[in-house]
């Protein structure tokens, strides 16, 4: 799983973009490596933010809908971006997944420097789609990248501001830290290279070739099953000089266009 290259919107050729500001948009990409399966999930800056609740939202409904039902160990490789990657947050949804389904789910995290995924070559077939394309609405990256891999498309999933849930409710956590530590000069959490989520608890590997070590930390328990709400009860406004901008660029887009931009939520 990776976050591909920040996206904008609207794109166009016109001379008129070229001063102003614009939407921010991401596209989270999830691989299988033994099924070829791939899910993009395109968010724009009202809908979701870079926290760790929003990627754990993508990386939980992927694994439901797509590995859960095999009911096989699953393994994810990702990089070690701590606030999308490594994290407890993230730890801690997939330690309660792991309960849930009596599933053992293991995380492992590419070397700096080596960090080529799948999701990479998927990335760059969905820049060889844009190339010369006009995004007018957000749902235009949605829509090229369905139509970038013929065989086996892409899953392209427009995220809204309800889909992304809340998964850093301290109610919610089994364990206040994933750090392999307590005391000053111990391992950080920088530092662990595997994440195993044994159905009740978190065992870790500070290298490839130690041993899975539990957590110094004790889970505590839930007083009742988690629940998670949704992150952003209303979409999230943007500045009210993006939203002028936007107001100014509608004269290059289609007026079919127009609505969306003038329903943005701004402050």
């Amino acid at each position: 799983m990776d976050l591909e290259a920040v996206k904008v919107c609207p794109y166009l050729t016109a001379s008129a973009l070229y001063f102003k500001t614009k939407l921010t948009c991401h596209n989270f990409t999830v691989f299988n490596l033994v099924t070829k399966h791939c899910s993009c999930y395109w968010f724009d800056e009202t809908s979701a933010d870079l926290t760790s609740s929003t990627f754990a939202t993508f990386l939980i409904d992927y694994l439901e809908r797509h590995c859960i039902p095999h009911q096989l160990p699953i393994v994810i490789y990702s990089d070690g971006c701590t606030y999308q990657n490594r994290n407890c947050v993230l730890a801690n949804a997939l330690l309660l997944l792991s309960k849930q389904h009596n599933v053992i789910i293991t995380q492992k995290f590419l070397e700096p420097g080596h960090t080529q995924m799948k999701c990479d070559s998927v990335h760059s077939t969905i820049e060889r789609k844009l190339k010369n394309r006009e995004i007018h609405l957000p749902s235009d990256y949605v829509t090229i990248t369905k139509e970038a891999r013929s065989t086996n498309p892409y899953e392209a999933i427009n995220v809204d501001h309800e889909f992304v849930k809340d998964y850093a409710r301290p109610e919610n956590m089994l364990y206040k830290s994933i750090r392999p530590g307590r005391k000053a000069g111990d391992p950080q959490v920088v530092d662990i290279r595997v994440i195993k989520y044994n159905i009740m608890t978190i065992e870790v590997k500070l290298g490839f070739d130690e041993q899975l070590i539990p957590l110094p930390h004790r889970p505590r328990l839930l007083a009742s099953e988690a629940i998670y709400p949704p992150l952003h009860p209303n979409k999230i406004p943007i500045t009210v000089t993006k939203y002028n901008h936007l107001q100014q660029l509608k004269a290059v887009l289609p007026k079919d266009c127009h609505n969306f931009y003038d329903t943005l939520p701004f402050v």
